[in-house]
């Protein structure tokens, strides 16, 4: 029964329950067995129990939609706090590291050739470029956007703008799985992070994503052009090519991953079992608006 049927049944059948036993208490054989003050209040009992029997699946479902709008009013001061604290690091730590590096190039360029100071500023202009680069990522990671997302399309787009802003191309090939919508802000923190590996240490021009799903099982690969061997080699070590991120970041979504060497660096496996309440997400939302406008019943006004 849909929540249709379940408005209309409120309306109807109490009404029809009780018409159908006030008609059978006035017989005269009723009468004699109950007296006209105790039907009464069972005329009201009745009512109630059919009218809580009728919108017992009714109210389950507002429930469900309270919590959901609970937890969307959460996300949304969650992720005002995320873009606060971006700007935060984008106009305070970023302008800095901006001015040191600038700072050490002139004073590099002031040096003679080969001389040995020149070496060591070098070697920190490197380490602050890579401080740059995780401290992109993680405003990236703190940007609304993807971190609100909760489809398929919206995390293409977003990985596409991403590898454009690093030169790069991103491919995305195969059906994609109905997940979670906790699970694509997730998956496209490890997509983020692979593309910039494969540019920076693989020179790659482009990033392959590949979606392959046998029954509920679904798996993500991710390869690329490069044409650098470093990837692997990086990736063998803990805590470089940002190895421990994506497995603690794919762990948090229940899926395994995979380091496999290619002739042209590295290919990433994400496994996992898509969840029975992945594939109802998108069913629960669709049904928690359809309850809204039936509540609502607002008219439309023609402009």
């Amino acid at each position: 029964m849909n929540e249709r049927a379940v408005r209309r049944a409120l309306l109807i059948v109490p009404a029809v329950v009780v018409a159908l036993f006030e008609l059978i208490r006035h017989t005269p054989w009723v009468l004699s067995l109950l007296p006209m003050e105790a039907s009464n209040w069972l005329t009201a009992i009745l009512a109630g129990l059919v009218t809580a029997l009728i919108s017992r699946r009714l109210f389950a479902r507002l429930d469900a939609l309270h919590d959901e709008i609970a937890q969307a009013r959460e996300r949304e001061l969650v992720a005002s706090e995320h873009k606060r604290m971006a700007e935060k690091l984008h106009d305070d730590i970023g302008q800095t590291l901006f001015f040191i590096g600038v700072q050490l190039n002139h004073a590099r360029k002031k040096l003679p050739a080969r001389h040995p100071a020149g070496v060591h500023l070098e070697e920190i202009q490197e380490a602050l470029r890579e401080v740059d680069d995780e401290l992109r990522k993680t405003i990236l990671d703190l940007r609304p956007g993807i971190g609100d997302s909760v489809d398929e399309q919206t995390w293409k787009t977003h990985l596409e703008q991403f590898a454009t802003g690093f030169g790069a191309q991103v491919v995305i090939a195969g059906e994609a799985p109905e997940l979670a919508p906790v699970a694509w802000p997730v998956l496209a923190a490890i997509c983020r992070e692979a593309v910039v590996n494969a540019v920076k240490h693989g020179a790659a021009s482009r990033v392959f994503l590949t979606w392959t799903q046998a029954g509920r099982r679904w798996e993500l690969t991710i390869t690329d052009d490069g044409q650098r061997e470093e990837s692997w080699d990086r990736a063998q070590k803990e805590g470089h090519y940002g190895v421990a991120l994506i497995r603690q970041r794919a762990a948090s979504i229940g899926a395994e991953v995979r380091f496999e060497r290619t002739l042209t660096g590295l290919r990433i496996r994400l496994t996992a079992v898509r969840s029975t309440g992945d594939s109802v997400s998108r069913r629960r939302r669709v049904l928690s608006r359809r309850i809204i406008a039936g509540f609502l019943d607002e008219p439309k006004v023609e402009p």
